[in-house]
């Protein structure tokens, strides 16, 4: 028998405060379910991983070099995403893998189980929670049957989102978010890395005429340019670099670039 399934829609900024509230029952719910172990090593390499990263372009850019680093140490590796936007646009660059997309904006009761079962059919062995603060996520990744459930948890924190990973890293204040997310990886992978050269994503002819006709209008011959991306706004204040540090080395590079342009991003 067919079921007609209709997706009613949810005004967004009610949605936003419904999934507040079910992530705070969530919470509610698993508190006291156990207190957070440091995570052992994985035994064996998976075969399927699943990455989660739902968005955030600056974290995209680093999740993707780790992603990368896996699959070409990797090259028998079956990779996943599943990614929202902006993160869609990022995270598959370059790699081989199955992307499963979730629309956060227009999210339906549908379209979400749709995601889940199209996730649990693949049957990852692991997954790799890139978020740091929703429990929502390691509950679908829990909901997807992934047996293996790596992700990161804020410093302090024992709640409902480390008691549903089965390999909880704790996040340091002192590490960069590339070191916290290579300390991931490692879980499955002691020896993996990232060189610099990793994080530059690949473009094609198309984005690179574009983006020099934008800097061409917009700069006058001859000018050297620095770009500051400043961080992430509203929260994880310990992951942003002061401003006025910003400032001090953008004066410090002014004496010895003529022509100097900065250019922020964040």
């Amino acid at each position: 028998t067919s079921m007609d399934v209709r997706q009613a829609r949810v005004p967004f900024s009610l949605k936003n405060q419904l999934l507040k509230l079910a992530e705070e029952a969530l919470r509610a719910v698993v508190r006291r379910r156990r207190e957070v172990a440091s995570p052992a090593a994985a035994a064996t390499f998976p075969r399927r991983i699943l990455i989660a990263k739902a968005g955030g372009l600056g974290d995209a850019v680093l999740v993707r070099a780790v992603a990368a680093s896996l699959k070409s140490r990797h090259p028998e590796l079956e990779l996943g995403f599943l990614v929202c936007r902006p993160a869609l646009h990022v995270l598959p660059l370059g790699i081989e893998a199955t992307v499963h997309f979730f629309d956060s904006q227009h999210a339906s009761v549908a379209s979400i189980l749709k995601t889940l079962f199209e996730i649990r059919t693949m049957r990852y062995q692991a997954a790799i929670d890139f978020e740091q603060g929703t429990a929502l996520s390691p509950a679908f990744l829990a909901a997807a049957r992934i047996p293996m459930r790596i992700g990161g948890y804020l410093s302090g924190a024992t709640d409902a989102r480390a008691a549903m990973l089965t390999h909880a890293v704790e996040f340091r204040e002192a590490d960069s978010m590339l070191a916290s997310f290579l300390r991931l990886g490692r879980v499955l992978d002691p020896g993996l890395s990232v060189a610099v050269e990793d994080l530059y994503l690949p473009y094609g002819v198309s984005a690179k005429r574009r983006a020099e006709t934008i800097l061409r209008e917009a700069l006058a011959e001859g000018d050297r340019i620095v770009a500051f991306h400043l961080g992430p706004l509203g929260w994880g204040d310990y992951r942003r670099w002061p401003l006025e540090r910003f400032v001090e080395l953008a004066n410090r590079l002014r004496p010895s670039c003529q022509g100097l342009t900065v250019i922020l991003t964040g």
